[in-house]
C-alpha cells in the first residue's frame, strides 16, 4: 500500500513538474511574440513615415519645382489632338500627325 501511494504521489510530482515547464514555456512564447508584434508596429510606422515622405518628394508641387530648378521643360502627356480619345503612343509633330504606338507590330501596318 505504501509503495502505491509513494508512486502516485511521485507521478503526480513528475506531472505537475511537466505541467509547471509547460506553462513557462507559454509565457515565455507570449512574451516573445508580444515583442515581435511592438517590433512590427514600429517597422510598420517607419515605413508609412518613409512612404509620407516620399509622397511629399514626389507630390506635383514638388516634381514641377524641382523641374524649374533643374532647368527641365515638361509638356502635357495629353495635347489637343488626343483629347478625343487617342490612348495610345505619340500624335502629331514630328510625325506629320500620325499616331504612334509603342507595341504597333510592323507587319500588320
Amino acid at each position: 500500500m505504501f509503495a502505491k501511494l509513494l508512486t502516485a504521489l511521485v507521478l503526480a510530482v513528475v506531472v505537475g513538474a511537466a505541467v509547471f515547464s509547460l506553462r513557462q514555456q507559454r509565457l515565455e512564447l507570449m512574451h516573445e511574440i508580444t515583442g515581435l508584434h511592438r517590433q512590427m508596429n514600429r517597422d510598420r510606422q517607419a515605413t508609412w513615415d518613409t512612404q509620407v515622405r516620399i509622397a511629399e518628394r514626389t507630390g506635383p508641387r514638388a516634381l514641377h519645382e524641382s523641374l524649374i530648378r533643374a532647368g527641365m521643360v515638361m509638356e502635357p502627356a495629353i495635347t489637343g489632338n488626343d483629347a478625343g480619345g487617342n490612348t495610345g503612343g505619340v500624335s502629331g509633330g514630328e510625325t506629320g500627325g500620325e499616331t504612334i504606338t509603342p507595341f504597333a507590330d510592323a507587319r500588320h501596318e
